[in-house]
């Protein structure tokens, strides 16, 4: 061991020590970044899941449609606990997505879990906004037509931070702490102006719903934001690989488009029955 530190010398095996360091400090991240489901490649089974969650989706679809024009019995209650679950579900998505881009260094991520999180924002503002919710005409001081525009802009949005997230897909070489936070701060910020939009500029707006049933202009702007669906999945599926994350953002894109579809099959009561399908 004398003659062997002799021979390098000092110098030398520092700077075996720190090659080592450093391929250690690179080789756990990899390893580590394998169990992601951002990262694993989805297997015969993920596909057979996935392809199983979408046909019962499916059938709950058609077991549905009978009853998509017929009145229920209003429960107001059951609106905001549906829509606080879904801002839970989104807030935890898009932390866990948060982490992983930071971790990866992945700026599709940040993408996807910044979509996340202006689902979970519109969600708040959607329900603050509705109805009889909280109170008479909404807690944000809107119009007959704000509830259904932040709707839109909901379910509008998601599929955009989709595609964004299906055409990024290369990790980036610096530290991606600063996108992560600027994201934030923009998906707030677009949140903010959007439900301003809906609600003190409501009059700048074509109106969407007449009473409990749609207007031209809302039967045209659903179609468009189905339309949007279908490309934010199709662009996904045509990826070259997919992920475990890939698979299951497809089987929420294929819910997704058939809650559309029922919101479009609903007369009587399609605000309602959109937001609690959404």
């Amino acid at each position: 061991m004398k003659s062997l530190t002799n021979a390098m010398g000092s110098s030398g095996l520092e700077e075996v020590s720190e090659a080592r360091r450093k391929e250690t400090a690179v080789s756990l991240p990899r390893l580590a970044r394998q169990d992601f489901v951002s990262t694993r490649p989805a297997t015969e089974r993920d596909r057979r899941l996935a392809l199983a969650a979408v046909a019962l989706s499916a059938l709950v679809f058609l077991a549905a449609i009978p009853f998509a024009k017929q009145a229920l019995t209003p429960l107001w209650a059951f609106i905001p606990s549906y829509q606080a679950a879904l801002v839970v579900c989104d807030l935890v998505t898009a932390v866990l997505l948060f982490g992983q881009a930071r971790f990866s260094r992945s700026p599709a991520l940040i993408v996807l879990a910044a979509g996340y999180l202006c689902s979970a924002c519109f969600a708040i503002v959607h329900a603050l906004s509705f109805p009889g919710l909280f109170a008479p005409h909404g807690l944000l001081g809107g119009g007959a037509q704000s509830t259904a525009w932040l709707y839109m802009f909901w379910h509008a949005s998601f599929p955009l931070f989709v595609v964004g997230y299906a055409l990024l897909d290369r990790p980036a070489r610096q530290p991606v702490m600063g996108a992560l936070l600027g994201a934030i701060a923009a998906v707030v910020a677009v949140v903010a102006c959007l439900t301003w939009l809906a609600t003190a500029g409501e009059g700048v707006l074509p109106a969407i719903m007449q009473g409990n049933r749609y207007t031209p202009a809302m039967i045209f702007i659903v179609s468009s934001v189905w339309m949007l669906s279908l490309a934010a999945l199709l662009v996904l599926w045509r990826r070259r690989e997919h992920s475990v994350l890939d698979l299951w953002l497809m089987v929420v894109l294929c819910a997704w488009l058939l809650a559309w579809r029922r919101c479009s099959c609903s007369g009587a009561g399609a605000n309602t029955a959109c937001s609690i399908s959404g």
